[in-house]
C-alpha cells in the first residue's frame, strides 16, 4: 500500500478542514436567516408574537405501512413476491411539534395573522417511516365580518412501502421504495352571519410527486367546498364541512394503472371544555372515493370504490403555567371494494386498519 507525502497529507487535511469551515459557516447563514424572519416581516410594520405552541410525546401505531391483510400475510410468511424492509408492522415513536403565531398589521387597519408550524414524527425500530410536514397559515380579516385564510402544507418525504419496478433490468432490484414528496394549498373565504354561525366557501389544490421509479404515480388534486361553523354553546364549537374533489394522474399506459379518481370528503370537528380544566375535541372525516379508470384490465382500481375514514380524539389539561399534558388517540381506515373476485394485488393498497395512542406534554405562552 502506498503513502501519501506530507505535503499531500497536508493538502488534504487543509481542505477538509476548509470544507468543515464552509459548511459552519453556511449553517450560521442559514440560522441567521431563520433568526433574522420576524425582522423581514418588520419593515412592514410592527410585529406582534400571539402565541408559541410545542408538544412533544410517545405514540404506537399497530399498522405503520397501512397494510392491507393480504401485505400483512405476505410480511410474516416472507412472500418472495413481495418485498419489505421495515423489522415489524407496529412500532413506537416520537412526536413533536412547534407552532408560531405572529400579526402585522395590513389593510383597512386589521392585522394579517400568520401561524407558522413543523411537526414530526420519529420511529424507533423503522425510522425509514419517519417524516415530516411543515405548514403556514395566512389570515387576514376585512368587512368587519369577513375574513380570507389561505393554508399551505408540505410533506418533504414520505414513504409508503417498496413496490415492484417496472422498468429493473437484469442484475437491478425488482423493488423500490415507493416514496413521494407532498403540497396542498388551501383557501377558505368566511363570512360570519352572527356570532353563533360563520358559513365558508373553499378551494384547494395539492400535488404528489412521486421518486423517479414510480413517476407514472404522480398525481394533482382539485376540489371546492363548503363549511359551517357553529358555536353551540358557550365553550363548544362545531365545524362542518364538505368538499367535492377531482384527482388526475400521469395515467401511464405501460403500467395500466391509472389513479385518478373523483371523491366527496365530509368532515366533522367537536372543541368544547370541559370539567376540572380540560379541553377536549373529537374529529370524524369520510371520504368516498370512486376510482375512474375506464381499463377492465385493471384488476386492482376498474370499478373500484373506497370508503377511507378518520376518527380522532384528543384531550387536553393544563398542568402549571405554560406547561400542560395531553392524551391522544387516532383511527384510520379503509374499505376498499373492486367487483375482481380476485381482489387488490399484494403490491398495491387495499382495505386498512390502524390505530394510533400518543400522550406527552405541551408548553403554551401567549
Amino acid at each position: 500500500m502506498s503513502r501519501r507525502s506530507p505535503s499531500a497529507a497536508f493538502a488534504a487535511s487543509t481542505r477538509r478542514r476548509a470544507a468543515i469551515l464552509g459548511a459552519c459557516l453556511s449553517s450560521m447563514g442559514v440560522c441567521w436567516n431563520v433568526a433574522a424572519f420576524p425582522a423581514e416581516i418588520a419593515r412592514f410594520g410592527p410585529v406582534s408574537v400571539r402565541s408559541i405552541e410545542a408538544s412533544a410525546g410517545f405514540s404506537r401505531n399497530d399498522n405503520i405501512l397501512g397494510s392491507s391483510p393480504a401485505e400483512i400475510r405476505a410480511f410474516e410468511t416472507a412472500d418472495p413476491g413481495s418485498f419489505f424492509v421495515v423489522e415489524s408492522l407496529d412500532d413506537r415513536a416520537l412526536e413533536g411539534r412547534l407552532a408560531l403565531e405572529l400579526a402585522t398589521p395590513s389593510i383597512g387597519g386589521s392585522s394579517l395573522q400568520w401561524k407558522l408550524a413543523a411537526e414530526g414524527v420519529r420511529y424507533i425500530d423503522n425510522p425509514i417511516r419517519s417524516g415530516s410536514v411543515y405548514s403556514l397559515d395566512l389570515k387576514q380579516k376585512f368587512l368587519r365580518r369577513a375574513a380570507f385564510s389561505l393554508g399551505i402544507e408540505f410533506a418533504p418525504v414520505t414513504y409508503a412501502r417498496h413496490r415492484r419496478d417496472k422498468d429493473a433490468g437484469p442484475g437491478q432490484p425488482a423493488f423500490r421504495a415507493d416514496a413521494s414528496s407532498e403540497a396542498e394549498y388551501t383557501g377558505r373565504l368566511a363570512v360570519s352571519i352572527s356570532k353563533a354561525i360563520t358559513p365558508s366557501i373553499t378551494g384547494s389544490y395539492g400535488d404528489k410527486d412521486y421518486r423517479p421509479a414510480f413517476d407514472e404515480r404522480d398525481q394533482w388534486r382539485r376540489g371546492a367546498g363548503a363549511g359551517l361553523a357553529i358555536r353551540a354553546l358557550r365553550e363548544v364549537t362545531l365545524d362542518l364541512d364538505y368538499e367535492y374533489a377531482r384527482c388526475n394522474s400521469r395515467n401511464s399506459s405501460i403500467v395500466g394503472g391509472d389513479l385518478s379518481y373523483r371523491e366527496h370528503v365530509i368532515a366533522l370537528k367537536a372543541r368544547g371544555r370541559l370539567p376540572a380544566g380540560i379541553t377536549g375535541s373529537v374529529s370524524v372525516k369520510e371520504k368516498f372515493r370512486r376510482y375512474t379508470t375506464d381499463d377492465a384490465g385493471d384488476l386492482n382500481r376498474y370499478l373500484r370504490k373506497d370508503l377511507i375514514g378518520l376518527i380522532e380524539f384528543r384531550l387536553a389539561r393544563a398542568l402549571a403555567g405554560p406547561v400542560g399534558t395531553y392524551a391522544a388517540y387516532k383511527r384510520y381506515d379503509r374499505t376498499a371494494r373492486v367487483p375482481s373476485s380476485a381482489g387488490i394485488g399484494v403490491d398495491d393498497e387495499g382495505s386498512y386498519e390502524a390505530n394510533v395512542v400518543a400522550a406527552g406534554i405541551t408548553f403554551t405562552w401567549e
